[in-house]
């Protein structure tokens, strides 16, 4: 029920298997290949966190960012998330 609620939210065909690939790399702190359920709650929680972000700075709600829409949120999200995508792909993962 609540995976039907979310498609039925927002538009989205899923990620591309290279995509996963790359989500399952950036968030697997121990190197094992895969993701353990801490890892996997630290993915679910930042990809919920960006959708609400997107939702938010997608004011003509077309499903996708202009590059003002894009700038508004790159600017109003803190350098903090920058901070934290660049950490999450270093060796120690994020702080």
């Amino acid at each position: 029920m609540i995976l039907r609620c979310l498609i039925l939210e927002f538009k989205f065909d899923g990620f591309s298997i290279e995509t996963c690939r790359s989500m399952v790399a950036m968030m697997d702190f121990d190197h094992s290949g895969k993701l353990g359920f801490d890892e996997f709650r630290v993915l679910w929680d930042s990809l919920r966190e960006w959708k609400g972000i997107f939702k938010k700075y997608d004011t003509d709600k077309s499903g996708s960012f202009s590059s003002y829409e894009l700038r508004k949120a790159l600017q109003n999200t803190g350098e903090w998330r920058v901070f934290f995508c660049y950490s999450a792909v270093q060796p120690n993962g994020p702080p």
